[in-house]
């Protein structure tokens, strides 16, 4: 046999001993997945800052183009809401095979915050950069960790680095006091479990541990905790779906629709 067919047969192995781990761990583990729906007319997009806005701090960056409010965003077509947080509360869910990169970036561009909604580990440590040629500051505002409220200066990409070795029961607001419409949201888990909604409004966790108690929670800046029925169908809708999952199950959450009025400020 040539070298090069060698080496063919080799990676052929390879590939087949990658895929039959993954076939044997989603045997093992299970998923929960959903989408999130806005039950009514779909709102415009609120307009927060207007492009060339002299009374706008900085305006020659922060009001260099028109900026919609991020605390809303429903898509036309699939009324799904985007930005809802879906994270999972109970004892010993912390995973240590589980691959989580030694820090995460906080981003700033055009005076907006990177991403809208943060999910960090407690082992993990947050680097605070800014892509914007005017400063910035990073204030926290964390139930339970220690917060922070220092200056970030212009085209800082080298970062600041926090740490929040704490778990928090809620997600948390982080704000930059300069620029008043610049507004994000943190969340601290001491598990890798958790997932942020895409434009659809959809939703998926893998790998989630089997035969232990799990607290599926669903929260969204503007209505708090979102309740659901979970995949019942039916009964009181809870603010945290308690599940026991099996191994290999795929615990559905569906459609959850959120009336309009839940969004009102």
């Amino acid at each position: 046999m040539s070298k090069t067919a060698i080496k063919s047969v080799l990676m052929m192995a390879a590939v087949m001993v990658a895929c039959g781990s993954m076939v044997s761990q989603a045997a093992e583990t299970a998923t929960i997945k959903g989408r999130i729906i806005f039950d009514g007319d779909v709102p415009a997009p609120k307009l927060v800052v207007k492009k060339g806005d002299p009374a706008v701090k900085d305006a020659e960056v922060c009001a260099a183009e028109d900026k919609k409010d991020q605390s809303l965003i429903v898509d036309e077509a699939s009324k799904g809401i985007a930005n809802c947080v879906i994270y999972l509360r109970g004892d010993d869910l912390a995973d240590p095979s589980a691959e989580v990169p030694e820090e995460v970036v906080f981003d700033q561009k055009n005076c907006v915050f990177f991403p809208h909604i943060l999910t960090v580990t407690t082992g993990q440590k947050i680097v605070v950069k800014s892509d914007d040629s005017c400063a910035h500051n990073t204030h926290t505002n964390a139930p339970s960790n220690d917060n922070v409220n220092f200056a970030i200066a212009a085209n800082n990409r080298e970062g600041v680095k926090v740490e929040m070795p704490l778990e928090e029961r809620l997600p948390f607001p982080v704000v930059c006091d300069i620029h008043s419409h610049m507004k994000a949201y943190w969340v601290v888990s001491d598990n890798p479990f958790t997932a942020v909604t895409g434009e659809d409004g959809s939703f998926e966790i893998k790998n989630l541990p089997v035969g232990k108690e799990i607290k599926v929670r669903l929260w969204h800046e503007r209505t708090g905790y979102i309740k659901t029925t979970g995949n019942k169908g039916k009964g009181r809708p809870k603010s945290s779906v308690e599940v026991t999952l099996k191994a290999g199950e795929v615990y559905d959450f569906g459609d959850v629709k959120v009336e309009a009025e839940e969004f009102e400020e």
